[in-house]
């Protein structure tokens, strides 16, 4: 939205990581979105009693051309026409430079793996003339450009933070007051902010359920105070279970075992579940956090287990569960993310039902699948 507020898409290109194939696929867009043309045709003539000529036009619409014409009379009749075809990697560069047309390439982290590092060097020869914008969620960013050594120094990383409380806060004391709702020292709107993970469609979320559940759907005409629920965590809670992500469920159950059944692993109040229950449960007592090194969670595990997996096995069951995620993530993206020994919690929708929702943990397999 920060992007686009700044380069329209009338006034940039604008690609989606997921629609890339090939190269070919960003030069077609190109042509497409300025409307130029490769092909060049040009036709020869004469006959008995008019003129022959040769005219051709070379360039780029909107840009230039040249159009060059010979002539001459003739006492033969013939007519021949010839095209040539440029590459259409040649006429899109000129164009972008030419018009100095802004590229925006959305949602990066969805390229093919196949065509990052050749995407990456096409836009390489580009930037000294054109303004070039990649888009992409933090796990993973842009390794791929990094690694390129020619471009460093050539590349500048904008990262866009979580919201902070005071911006949080904000969301709701603006809505509050629109509707003529009184919020002492903003108590309601702290305690949101604190659980709203950095997100502000949470802290939307959060406030519209309090101004539902509070008999408010419209302006007040007289000014209502507000109070903490009397049971906040009720109240959360209530709220996590009624926005259930749709993954939680097969991270909850992890992958088809083959071979040797999992271990069961023991908390410390007697429940047993497995690596996968492990995790979950240490996840849900981190707290209003996104990035979750792997030995810092493994910590908080072997908090509340008597015997509790390694580190190596809180490693393999996030690469496992960030697969299934990766997965099922549809057309959005991946709910989380394990990449160089962290997780990166990117729903955050997800992180609020596991600290507030109503779920069970999975009890260990006793069979291999």
């Amino acid at each position: 939205m920060v992007v686009e507020k700044l380069l329209p898409r009338d006034e940039a290109l604008w690609l989606t990581g997921g629609e890339l194939r090939s190269l070919d696929d960003l030069w077609e867009r190109v042509i497409e979105f300025l409307n130029l043309y490769d092909q060049v045709q040009w036709t020869t003539g004469a006959d008995r009693v008019k003129s022959g000529g040769l005219s051709a036009t070379v360039g780029v619409p909107g840009v230039g051309s040249v159009t060059g014409n010979l002539g001459g009379s003739a006492g033969s009749s013939s007519q021949v026409t010839t095209s040539a075809r440029r590459p259409i990697a040649a006429v899109a560069r000129e164009a972008l430079v030419a018009l100095n047309v802004p590229v925006v390439v959305d949602d990066f982290h969805y390229v093919p793996d196949t065509l990052k590092l050749d995407l990456v060097r096409a836009i390489k020869g580009l930037i000294t003339d054109v303004p070039v914008v990649m888009i992409a969620v933090p796990h993973d960013a842009f390794r791929v450009v990094r690694e390129e050594t020619d471009m460093l120094g050539r590349l500048w990383q904008q990262e866009i933070t979580p919201w902070s409380l005071t911006e949080l806060v904000y969301i709701a004391r603006s809505g509050f007051a629109a509707l003529n709702m009184i919020d002492p020292g903003d108590q309601i709107a702290k305690k949101f902010a604190e659980n709203s993970l950095g997100a502000p469609f949470l802290m939307q979320q959060l406030c519209l359920d309090y101004c539902l559940s509070s008999g408010i759907r419209e302006t007040a005409n007289a000014s209502v105070q507000m109070n903490l629920p009397a049971h906040v965590e009720g109240f959360f809670q209530d709220i996590a279970t009624r926005y259930v992500p749709g993954v939680f469920e097969l991270l909850r159950r992890g992958p088809r075992t083959k071979g040797q059944p999992r271990l069961a692993r023991k908390l410390k109040t007697g429940q047993s579940t497995d690596i996968y229950g492990a995790v979950l449960y240490g996840l849900a007592r981190m707290g209003p956090v996104r990035e979750i090194p792997t030995q810092r969670l493994a910590r908080v595990i072997a908090e509340h287990f008597e015997d509790p997996p390694t580190t190596q096995n809180v490693a393999f069951a996030l690469g496992r569960m960030n697969a299934i995620a990766d997965k099922n993530k549809g057309n959005s993206d991946p709910a989380l993310a394990y990449v160089d020994d962290t997780l990166s919690m990117s729903d955050p929708f997800l992180s609020f039902y596991l600290r507030f929702g109503k779920w069970d943990l999975p009890n260990p397999p006793t069979d291999a699948v």
